[in-house]
């Protein structure tokens, strides 16, 4: 295939044409930026530096450690076993170390039951609520029987039609 000059004009035309529209196209429409670019900046807004949680859990580690180095220097080191209570349940003897006979700890340990057990002023507590509490558990639990029954009747008697159906 030979090519003549009036192609060879039109097909310059042509891609004169190309390119002057090219030309005339933004840039960005073009040579689009880098994507991976785009995403990073557009979803990751902590570019390099740390999670705000690590920064205060790191200024909270050093914090803890620079009380702990100020009560070492003062003397006030904590011990090992500490339980967190007060030390004036530490103060109170344990039943082993006691001189006591176990029958008067066990009557003051009843008298402090029956303590907590009575209400305000050493009047006997109202009994209204746990009975109507019970009551209620009581009566829940008899529908649920009383539900789970129905449904088993019913199971059964639909077996039954269902056999009774079958026959010839």
């Amino acid at each position: 295939m030979t090519e003549t000059s009036s192609e060879k004009k039109r097909i310059a035309a042509d891609d004169q044409h190309f390119r002057d529209l090219l030309a005339r196209l933004p840039a960005h429409l073009v040579a689009p930026p880098d994507a991976e670019a785009d995403h990073a900046s557009k979803f990751y807004k902590n570019h390099g530096g740390k999670a705000p949680e690590a920064a205060r859990k790191e200024r909270r580690a050093e914090a803890q450690a620079q009380k702990r180095d100020r009560r070492a220097a003062a003397g006030d080191a904590p011990s090992g076993n500490f339980d967190g209570l007060d030390d004036a349940a530490a103060a109170t003897p344990s039943l082993a170390t006691s001189a006591e006979p176990l029958d008067e700890v066990r009557a003051r340990l009843r008298s402090r039951l029956d303590g907590f057990q009575q209400g305000r002023g050493g009047e006997a507590k109202s009994s209204k609520k746990r009975t109507k509490r019970e009551a209620a558990v009581a009566s829940g639990e008899a529908q649920r029987q009383a539900a789970h029954e129905a449904k088993r009747r019913k199971k059964r008697d639909e077996t039954k039609a269902a056999k009774k159906a079958a026959r010839p």
